[in-house]
């Protein structure tokens, strides 16, 4: 590995393991893990980060840089916006994305980073359009329901919903509302996953799990045995677990009836 520091991960059809780390891109092929360079002149950039990993459909593999998106269809990286074809008419970068999402028609979201703060970007496979919903720059996470309803987790104002007309901010419950908020899961059984910070205590012992199954809120915290609840990461394995990721106090998995911690 090129850094201990991941910030995203992805498979790819052959069953390579891209990494997005701290400094640059690594590929695992079961054997060896390998840095890979975007470019030919990438050692003229030092320690570039890659922030986020994304295989849509096709199989093509997306790269959010420092130094811009990059896509990878197995054979070339190309820098995106080097592409005349596509309409970016408000001069976007496209640089440190958070968060990549391909949704079920097939347009491409893309969450900025608190570098660029360019908000949440819809590329429709031609023209690239942004918003910022509440004057919100930085998106965390991007995921959809079951009704093809876009889900945004942001920095500053916790979680935002579009409908494909209409961006709405979320106020319930009140302690998601407020928090901070760092990750959403759609599970297969369509329940959503929200993982936050309180931002009304900082203490990260008492950040928050939440389950909505299309009608109710469930919590998950401490009394439940998540010794840390300040969730970052989620996953659904095949079995229905859900395995959450929290800050500094490890890894816990959720079989619908009891938490198991996991550590050293």
């Amino acid at each position: 590995l090129s850094s201990n520091t991941i910030w995203e991960m992805a498979e790819d059809n052959l069953g390579n393991l891209w990494f997005g780390t701290k400094n640059g891109i690594c590929r695992y092929d079961g054997k060896a893990f390998s840095k890979i360079s975007i470019t030919a002149n990438i050692n003229a950039v030092s320690n570039y980060a890659v922030w986020s990993v994304m295989k849509d459909k096709k199989g093509t593999i997306w790269f959010g840089t420092d130094i811009g998106l990059y896509t990878y269809d197995g054979k070339t990286f190309e820098p995106f916006l080097a592409n005349p074809t596509i309409i970016n008419t408000k001069g976007l970068t496209l640089k440190s994305l958070q968060c990549i999402f391909e949704d079920k028609k097939g347009n491409i979201w893309l969450g900025s980073g608190p570098q660029a703060q360019e908000g949440i970007v819809l590329f429709d496979g031609r023209s690239l359009t942004n918003f910022k919903p509440e004057n919100e720059g930085w998106i965390r996470t991007i995921t959809e329901d079951k009704y093809g309803t876009i889900i945004l987790a942001t920095r500053h104002h916790s979680l935002i919903t579009y409908d494909g007309n209409t961006f709405s901010k979320y106020s319930s419950p009140k302690e998601l509302a407020e928090g901070l908020l760092n990750n959403i899961l759609v599970d297969s059984k369509g329940n959503i996953w929200y993982g936050s910070d309180y931002s009304n205590d900082r203490d990260p012992s008492n950040g928050g799990v939440w389950k909505f199954d299309g009608k109710s809120f469930t919590e998950l915290t401490k009394k439940d045995g998540l010794t840390n609840s300040a969730a970052y990461a989620f996953v659904e394995d095949k079995a229905g677990n859900i395995w959450i990721g929290t800050r500094d106090n490890g890894l816990y998995r959720y079989d619908g009836e009891k938490i198991v911690q996991y550590s050293e």
